[in-house]
């Protein structure tokens, strides 16, 4: 009887030991005081500018801005637990996160699940490679001001319908 009482704490101890392992989770921040390392997504500005030549020919130029969208704000935490957790996460800028080196050393399903919910997390918040193709019955685009700067507009697909004009006053 003893030693079935003695396996039964260890049985109960194997759960608690593998909570503790190693693993990556990256979270939207709800939360000013929410630990991690923070970043931004990146929103995409066009910035137009008129040019005149010195034979007085007019051109428009652009210019395209990548700043964080501080509306998208994300924090990375990893716990070493009773693995080992190497995290190196590269932000550009300070803010944009460009890439995410996790070596977990523990061999548990947790881990693979955090390293698999990171990849997912990160997939999801990118905007996929699509082609732009203009919803049907519209009417043709209006011209841009050449002076401004501009935020692309996306539907819930992912698709491009247009340009927010940003407002700056005393600079337009």
């Amino acid at each position: 009887m003893h030693l079935r009482s003695n396996w039964g704490r260890w049985l109960l101890l194997v759960p608690l030991l593998l909570a503790g392992c190693a693993g990556v989770n990256v979270s939207r921040v709800t939360d000013p005081n929410q630990p991690g390392i923070r970043y931004w997504r990146p929103a995409i500005y066009v910035a137009l500018q008129k040019s005149v030549a010195k034979d007085e020919t007019q051109t428009c130029e652009f210019k395209t801005l990548t700043l964080p969208d501080k509306s998208e704000e994300y924090a990375i935490t990893f716990t070493p637990g009773m693995g080992t957790a190497n995290v190196t996460p590269t932000l550009y800028e300070g803010w944009r996160l460009d890439s995410l080196n996790a070596n977990l050393d523990s061999k548990t399903a947790d881990n693979i699940n955090a390293v698999t919910g990171l990849f997912k997390a990160i997939v999801a918040g990118a905007p996929g490679a699509k082609s732009v193709v203009a919803p049907p019955n519209r009417n043709r685009a209006k011209e841009l001001p050449c002076l401004g700067v501009y935020r692309l507009e996306y539907d819930q697909m992912g698709v491009l319908t247009g340009f927010k004009r940003i407002p700056m006053p005393g600079l337009y």
